[in-house]
């Protein structure tokens, strides 16, 4: 079986891994499959758009590279682009094989629950 360049790129050299400054404007979601495969996404956002974006994962090589391509893709994104980023466009970005396309499912679960908690924040910080 051959593995895509870009899939292979994010798991050797993840992008953007570690962790952003806790402050009103990042929303962090986590996202786990099992005890196994755990994705944590934050970003940081400016004026309805996403300016910086973090990841930690712990799993196999697709949770990792999933987690580095949604922190590379996302920043320059308004959140509403970010909203509609799917699983099936990680899948096909990183042509990840169909029993380990549960790695986008993560993906998508941990990117829109940091946007609802970065909504959250903002809200209780009025």
């Amino acid at each position: 079986m051959e593995v895509n360049k870009m899939l292979l790129q994010h798991f050797r050299e993840p992008q953007n891994a570690g962790y952003l400054a806790e402050t009103l404007a990042v929303g962090t979601g986590i996202a786990y499959q099992d005890t196994e495969s755990v994705l944590q996404l934050q970003i940081c956002v400016a004026q309805d758009n996403i300016v910086d974006a973090r990841f930690k994962a712990s799993g196999c090589y697709a949770v990792i590279a999933v987690g580095s391509w949604l922190a590379s893709r996302l920043p320059g994104m308004t959140l509403v682009a970010a909203q509609a980023v799917s699983p099936t466009e990680m899948i096909n970005a990183l042509a990840l094989p169909a029993h380990k396309n549960y790695s986008a499912w993560l993906g998508q679960t941990a990117l829109k629950m940091a946007i609802e908690q970065y909504y959250s924040k903002q809200k209780a910080g009025e």
